[in-house]
C-alpha cells in the first residue's frame, strides 16, 4: 500500500491505473496514425497527443468514479465489463461538453469510436492478465506477525475473510512469553536472531501483534530491521493501512495523541470552505432539473397534501445542532410510534421517496445547508441527537467523529452500506474516525469521484 497524502491506495492498483490509461493515450495515437485514418485530416503531432491526454484522462477518471478500480472488483469478470462500459458512455458526454467549451479541441468522430473499440479489448486483456499475475506470491508484501496469541490470531481470520489483499503471512513469531493461539504450522523459528529470520524469510513488513501490550520488546533488533529497511509497525496501523479504517478494537487514547494526523491547517479550512460554496453552486446548477422533478412527483403523489421538505435537526462540528433539509420520502405518520432508523424494505417510505433515497435524491436539499456552513460537501454523515446521545454512552469514541463537520458524503458511506443497528454504526465509526484522521484535498477529491458509483449503483441506499 503506498501512502498518497495521508490515504493510503493500493500499489497494485496504481500500477494499473497508469497502465490502462497510458493503453488509451496510445490507442488513440495508434489510431491517428493508422494508414486507414489518414484521410481524415492531417493533424499535427501537438494536436494527437493533446486529443490522447483528454480522451485518457476523462475515461479514466470515469472508470475511477464508477468503482472500476475497486479492490473487491477483480474476480467478477461481468462487473468489470458492465462498469467499464459506463465509464466510456460517461466519459462520452464529458468529452461532448469539452468540444462544445473548445471547438478547437474536437476530433473526428470515427477517430474517437475507434479509439474506444481498441482501447476497450486492450484494457480488458490487459486486466485479466494483471488478476492472474498479481495473485502470485512473489508480486505481495511478506508480513511476519510478532506475537502469536489471540490478537496475532485474529489476523489470520482476517487474511481468510479478505480475499483482494495485497500482503501474506509468512509466520508467526513467538516470544515465549504468550500462550499459543494461532495455528503452530504457522510458527517461524525465534532461535535465530530476528534479523537473520527476517533475512532468510525475506520478510518486507513486522507487525506487532502482542496480546500483553506492556511485554518487553527487542528494541535493538526491530530497529536492526527497520534499518534494513522492513517496515515495523503496531497491529493498529497495519490494519489503518490495509483495511483504511481505525480498528475500535485495539484503539487506546493514547494513540489518537500520538499518531500522525487528527489535525487540520487553518489555510485547509479556508480553502475546503470555498470548494464547499463552488461544489455546491455547481451541483445546485446541474441538478436543477433532478430537483424541480423531484418536487412535482412528491407534489402529486400526496395530492399537495403533504410537504415537500423535511427538516430534522442533525448534530454537527463539537456536537451543535442544526436543522437538516431534505425531501421528504417518507409516510407523514413515520414517526407516530417513535423514532428509530431506517430498515431495509421500511414500509414508512413512499413510492416516490424509494426512488428518492435508492439515488440519494433526497439529500439534495442539504446544498442549503453546506451553503450555510453547517455541513462540508465530505465529511461523516450528520446523526440526530436522539441516536447521537445514545451512541455516546454506549459506543467508544464515537463522539471524536463530530471534530469535523460532517457531510453531504462520506468515507464510511463509500465504504459501508446504511447502519440500521448498533453493529452497522460502529463499522461505520471506524471508517469515520479514518477520515477524520487523514482527511486531505486528496482523500476529498477520491470521495467525490467515488460517490458517482454509489449513486449509480444505489449502494447502501435504504
Amino acid at each position: 500500500m503506498a501512502n498518497l497524502f495521508g490515504h493510503y491506495v493500493s500499489r497494485l492498483l496504481i500500477y494499473m491505473y497508469l497502465i490502462e490509461y497510458l493503453i488509451l493515450f496510445t490507442s488513440m495515437f495508434f489510431v491517428f496514425n493508422s494508414s486507414f485514418m489518414r484521410d481524415s485530416g492531417s493533424e499535427s503531432g501537438y494536436f494527437v497527443v493533446f486529443s490522447g491526454l483528454i480522451f485518457s484522462s476523462a475515461t479514466s477518471l470515469s472508470a475511477l468514479s464508477v468503482g472500476f478500480y475497486n479492490r473487491k472488483l477483480s474476480k467478477y469478470s461481468y462487473e468489470i465489463v458492465k462498469r467499464l462500459i459506463i465509464s466510456y458512455v460517461i466519459s462520452f458526454f464529458i468529452l461532448l461538453l469539452i468540444y462544445y467549451v473548445f471547438p478547437e479541441a474536437t476530433i473526428p468522430g470515427g477517430v474517437l469510436v475507434l479509439s474506444c473499440l481498441v482501447s476497450c479489448i486492450g484494457i480488458l486483456f490487459t486486466r485479466v492478465l494483471f488478476n492472474k499475475f498479481t495473485r502470485i506470491k512473489e508480486f505481495k508484501t511478506r508480513v511476519l506477525v510478532f506475537g502469536c496469541g489471540k490478537i496475532a490470531n485474529s489476523l489470520t481470520h482476517f487474511c481468510q475473510n479478505y480475499d483482494e489483499k495485497d500482503f501474506m503471512i509468512v509466520g508467526f513469531y513467538n516470544t515465549g512469553n504468550e500462550l499459543v493461539i494461532v495455528d503452530e504450522s504457522l510458527l517461524v523459528s525465534s532461535a535465530q536472531p530476528l534479523v537473520s529470520l527476517v533475512r532468510n524469510l525475506n520478510i518486507d513488513e513486522i507487525v506487532i501483534a502482542l496480546d500483553d501490550r506492556g511485554e518487553f520488546l527487542p528494541f535493538d533488533e526491530l530497529l536492526d530491521c527497520k534499518v534494513l529497511g522492513i517496515h515495523v509497525m503496531e497491529l493498529l496501523s497495519f490494519y489503518e493501512k490495509e483495511e483504511r479504517l481505525i480498528n475500535l478494537e485495539y484503539l487506546n487514547p493514547y494513540w489518537f495523541l500520538f499518531s500522525k494526523g487528527f489535525y487540520s491547517r487553518k489555510t485547509r479550512g479556508f480553502i475546503k470552505r470555498a470548494v464547499d460554496i463552488v461544489a455546491s453552486l455547481l451541483l445546485l446548477i446541474i441538478s436543477s432539473p433532478v430537483i424541480i422533478l423531484s418536487i412535482l412527483a412528491i407534489y402529486m403523489e400526496s395530492l399537495g397534501r403533504d410537504s415537500i421538505f423535511y427538516c430534522q435537526n442533525r448534530v454537527g462540528l463539537n456536537g451543535k445542532c442544526f436543522k437538516l433539509y431534505k425531501f421528504r420520502s417518507m409516510i407523514p405518520e413515520a414517526e407516530a410510534s417513535g423514532i428509530k432508523m431506517a430498515s431495509v424494505n421500511d414500509i414508512r417510505v413512499t413510492r416516490v421517496g424509494t426512488f428518492l433515497r435508492k439515488y440519494r435524491i433526497d439529500e439534495l436539499p442539504q446544498i442549503i445547508n453546506i451553503l450555510k456552513g453547517d455541513m462540508h460537501f465530505i465529511g461523516p454523515r450528520p446523526e440526530r441527537p436522539e441516536f447521537v446521545d445514545d451512541f455516546n454512552k454506549r459506543i467508544v469514541y464515537y463522539h471524536e467523529r463530530h471534530r469535523v463537520k460532517p457531510g453531504l458524503t462520506g468515507w464510511a458511506q463509500l465504504c459501508y452500506s446504511y447502519g440500521s443497528n448498533e453493529y452497522d454504526t460502529i463499522q461505520k465509526l471506524q471508517y469515520d474516525l479514518y477520515y477524520v484522521k487523514n482527511q486531505s484535498f486528496f482523500l476529498d477529491l477520491t470521495i467525490i469521484l467515488q460517490t458517482v458509483e454509489v449513486i449509480l449503483f444505489g449502494k447502501g441506499s435504504r
